[in-house]
């Protein structure tokens, strides 16, 4: 409790009033202006004398009346009024999205580029831009001569090697009937039992010798193959069934293998026409308006008047930071006649309904503070 002594208040003194009211100053009235080239009175000095006089005791009179009454103002209480706060005002949330929009293009799904896997000078092409082809169809012949040489080669290499095994194979049935023969002989005493050895271990050793040769055949067949494979690689098919749709092969140029041109771009592109999609851009802030699975209408830039169906396959993991999008992959349902790859699309996808979300509430109302109620 507060044990300090307060001192009592003071009623102000019924003087003060009149005296404040005594020192109030009316207004002058402005004097109009005298004539141009009227000489003015010059004011006596004994006024300026007085009114210091008067200003200086009125001055005095306030200051002694001040300190009279200031006990009695500092010693009242301050007391700080509660500020009346109103409910938070929650923030608008946004407009609803009744649909997403997004623009892209049509990509296939099907699409093989056919690099040459080895060098060499084309000297026929067999299909033009929009040709249809089978899987294994034939496109385009390359030549090179130093590999079809190689594959000659091989080929006289195999035939020596069969030759050679011929040869062991006669010296390997001569041995082994010669040493039948000496066993047969050194049974009944006619040879020693070491010539019938020997022609035992001779007949080893043709039968070693033709296996032998058998590996050097096998050997110089799989050169052959080897050498048969890079003269195949020249001639190049395609990998699907589908249409070309891009041929850069011309008759006398001079082809790099693909190991040696791996920035080169494809002799020929084969793309399935039966198996296509969409690939749209839409904006960040539609994501949560769409899922996988939702549905929606898509027109061509080519046949504005065609309108098909579409379904959200996937959703990009990643949004471009960039342009402040995400890309989606969407499945065509009914594709229209005249669609083909890379085609300018755009799609309109209906906004499912946003997730309910708690109404906010509103923030306390503040206490007021408390009040000093000692005496």
């Amino acid at each position: 409790m507060n044990t300090h002594p307060h001192p009592a208040p003071r009623h102000p003194d019924p003087r003060l009033s009149e005296t404040l009211a005594s020192l109030t100053l009316e207004p002058v009235p402005v004097p109009a202006f005298p004539p141009a080239g009227t000489r003015l009175p010059r004011p006596s000095g004994g006024w300026h004398l007085v009114g210091v006089l008067a200003l200086i005791a009125a001055i005095g009179c306030a200051g002694v009346l001040w300190r009279a009454a200031g006990p009695a103002i500092w010693s009242a209480p301050i007391v700080a009024a509660p500020i009346a706060m109103g409910p938070a005002t929650a923030a608008l949330p946004p407009p609803p999205i009744r649909s997403v929009t997004g623009s892209g293009h049509v990509v296939a799904l099907r699409e093989a580029a056919v690099h040459p896997r080895r060098g060499g000078v084309v000297t026929v092409v067999h299909v033009e831009v929009g040709s249809a082809v089978r899987a294994g169809d034939v496109l385009a012949e390359l030549d090179d001569p130093e590999l079809r040489f190689a594959l000659r080669d091989a080929e006289l290499a195999r035939d020596r090697a069969r030759l050679i095994l011929a040869a062991r194979r006669l010296d390997a049935e001569e041995a082994r009937d010669r040493a039948g023969r000496m066993a047969d002989l050194g049974t009944r005493g006619a040879v020693s039992t070491q010539a019938a050895r020997d022609a035992a271990t001779a007949a080893a050793q043709a039968a070693n010798l033709r296996d032998q040769a058998a590996q050097e055949v096998a050997k110089a067949e799989l050169e052959v193959a080897r050498a048969a494979e890079a003269v195949s690689d020249l001639t190049l098919r395609s990998p699907l069934s589908g249409i070309v749709s891009a041929r850069r092969a011309r008759i006398g140029e001079a082809i790099l293998s693909q190991a040696d041109a791996r920035a080169e771009v494809p002799l020929f592109t084969v793309t399935d026409p039966h198996l296509l999609a969409l690939d749209v851009d839409i904006a960040e802030t539609a994501l949560a308006a769409i899922g996988s699975g939702a549905r929606g209408a898509a027109v061509l830039d080519a046949y504005a008047d065609t309108r098909f169906t579409v379904e959200v396959a996937r959703i990009a993991p990643v949004a471009s930071a960039e342009r402040g999008t995400i890309a989606v992959r969407l499945t065509i349902l009914d594709p229209p006649p005249g669609i083909r790859p890379s085609m300018a699309v755009r799609v309109d996808l209906p906004a499912r309904d946003p997730p309910a979300h708690p109404p906010p509430q509103p923030s306390p109302r503040p206490s007021p503070p408390a009040q000093d109620t000692a005496p």
